[in-house]
């Protein structure tokens, strides 16, 4: 089993084909906000936009957006379910790897970052990718493809303010 059984070419190529961080710290396209389930607010230095990722307000969001993902999968499509270790080991090798050299890697080295910036980016990509992999399931959450939109903007999505998720809002740098 590869990973186009779960991930086809375009959808990685895509990803491969994003403008990665090369918008944070600059203005939010008004049609970004206009088109994610919740609120966003930008984040104006890199400084603060570290202390967001590194936050458990941020921690918490992702991570209950994530039980959400699997909770829906382990009621909705139980079988299908049984696979997320599979398909999980190939994205983070076949995905989330080559992501890491090409592009998180360099730019964390650029703006002297530290792997927590690396772990961040990287979970929301491996949950991106489960997202994908699931597609097929309606009503799956799409938190996560969410986050997309903000990466593929050139910006980073990197805490959450105002509540427990799913109420409160996005930060962006």
């Amino acid at each position: 089993m590869n990973s186009t059984t779960y991930f086809e070419p375009e959808f990685v190529q895509s990803l491969h084909a994003m403008a990665w961080f090369s918008r944070c710290g600059q203005g939010l396209p008004a049609d970004l906000a206009a088109s994610l389930p919740f609120e966003v607010a930008p984040v104006a230095t890199l400084k603060k936009a570290m202390r967001q990722w590194g936050s458990t307000h941020w921690e918490d969001a992702t991570l209950e957006a994530r039980n959400e993902l699997t909770g829906f999968l382990a009621v909705h499509a139980r079988d299908a379910y049984r696979q997320w270790n599979t398909i999980t080991q190939l994205a983070k090798v076949e995905v989330a790897q080559a992501l890491a050299e090409k592009f998180w890697r360099p730019y964390a080295q650029q703006q002297g970052l530290d792997t927590d910036f690396l772990h961040c980016v990287q979970w929301d990509i491996l949950a991106l990718c489960m997202e994908h992999a699931y597609r097929q399931q309606h009503g799956l959450p799409q938190f996560f493809h969410a986050l997309l939109k903000v990466y593929a903007s050139g910006h980073l999505p990197c805490g959450w303010e105002g509540g427990k998720y799913p109420r409160g809002r996005l930060l962006v740098w």
